[in-house]
């Protein structure tokens, strides 16, 4: 499908961000060229994903957040490389997570594409791929989702099969099998424990409080309780290194640390505005990728997916839109890289069932370093519901 429709009455400038963004599809489809998802190598690295659940990109120490205290992830940052500009596909929990693991836009994953879905089993996941070929998979907590696998014919959580924690995953491994496990965690999900931030020692007076929403302690109460839940989400981080540090298994893993989308605030979660789509996004492999390293590139987190396939040596499949990471990662380039890519592209479908018959509030974004444009398809919707 086309990515908009026929645009109409608008300025040059956005006529001509229109016409690049009909042009994506056929650009990231044909650069994959014909793969089969076979082994190329014999490297057996594991993968962990640690993630967060609704988390604007900047709320981190080490992306400059003045209150929010991350040392564990800060520490990460520092062996890896930390991307400034990366977006997820979708601004709603269900899409993003489907994209993470096919490796595709949403409006090329059917039902996935809404909040409360399905993925098929049709569709190849990174996941699906490494489980495959003898990987040991697992998650904990919501892992993709929500939404019933079953009903896209998967006999498990698309992120794996679910263990309750890190640990019980690594019991049940068999030894010297290689892994890949999703650390899926709530934080710092709603609902937040009302003013706890602030009496947990959480700073107030250093909370820079986005000019669009009002400066008012109300306000800012709210994002300290927010920051609490951010260092929570570090404090997991930190247990799940130290948990491999004790299997022996810290030189060997490639650590990817992320939130599944934008935070929970008016213009985040649900919406195309940045807010909703930017994210923080960190990967480490010590010893193998030069560390300490920013990179301004325009990344997606749908890359995971062709990343992580290509990590482990097999050919990324031909459904894979996104691109692979690798060259990146093994480079020694900071800021822009000779990599990057012009823009990237964002799409909202349903996102809650809010609206009469279950419709959505679709949307098309595409996002370059300068500007964000935003068509909503059926703009005489009222963008919250009836």
């Amino acid at each position: 499908m086309k990515l908009f429709p026929t645009i109409k009455n608008l300025s040059r400038a956005y006529h001509i961000y229109a016409l690049i963004a009909l042009g994506i599809v056929a650009i990231t489809q044909t650069s994959c060229g014909t793969r089969s998802g076979t082994r190329v190598d014999v490297e057996e690295p594991n993968f962990l994903v640690l993630m967060s659940d609704n988390h604007y990109f900047s709320h981190l120490g080490c992306y400059g957040d003045p209150v929010v205290k991350t040392p564990n992830i800060d520490a990460i940052a520092r062996e890896g490389v930390r991307f400034t500009h990366a977006f997820c596909a979708s601004p709603s929990c269900t899409p993003a997570r489907s994209a993470i693991l096919a490796g595709q836009e949403i409006w090329r994953l059917g039902a996935a594409a809404n909040l409360h879905s399905t993925l098929s089993s049709t569709i190849p996941t990174y996941v699906d791929i490494l489980e495959k070929n003898g990987y040991h998979v697992g998650h904990d907590r919501k892992g993709w989702g929500p939404g019933n696998y079953e009903a896209g014919g998967r006999a498990h959580n698309p992120a794996g099969v679910t263990y309750p924690d890190f640990t019980a995953f690594f019991d049940a491994k068999e030894e010297d099998k290689p892994w890949s496990f999703w650390l899926s965690s709530r934080n710092p999900h709603r609902p937040f424990d009302l003013d706890q931030g602030i009496q947990s020692g959480v700073d107030s007076s250093k909370v820079v409080v986005p000019p669009y929403l009002p400066n008012v302690p109300e306000v800012v109460s709210d994002i300290c309780d927010y920051y609490l839940e951010v260092q929570d989400f570090d404090r997991e981080v930190g247990e799940a290194i130290e948990i491999l540090k004790q299997r022996g298994d810290l030189e060997n893993t490639v650590i990817i640390i992320c939130g599944d989308n934008g935070w929970m605030m008016p213009r985040g979660l649900a919406n195309l505005y940045d807010f909703g789509t930017r994210v923080p996004f960190i990967i480490s492999w010590p010893g193998k990728y030069e560390g300490n390293r920013v990179v301004d590139d325009l990344v997606s987190l749908n890359d995971i997916a062709a990343t992580v396939v290509d990590v482990a040596g097999f050919e990324i499949p031909v459904e894979y839109t996104a691109a692979s990471l690798k060259p990146i990662l093994e480079s020694d380039q900071v800021g822009i890289t000779e990599h990057a890519r012009p823009y990237v592209h964002m799409a909202r479908e349903r996102h809650a069932l809010c609206r009469a018959g279950g419709l959505g509030y679709p949307g098309r974004a595409i996002r370059n370093k300068d500007f964000l444009f935003i068509q909503n398809l059926e703009p005489d919707r009222w963008p919250a519901g009836d």
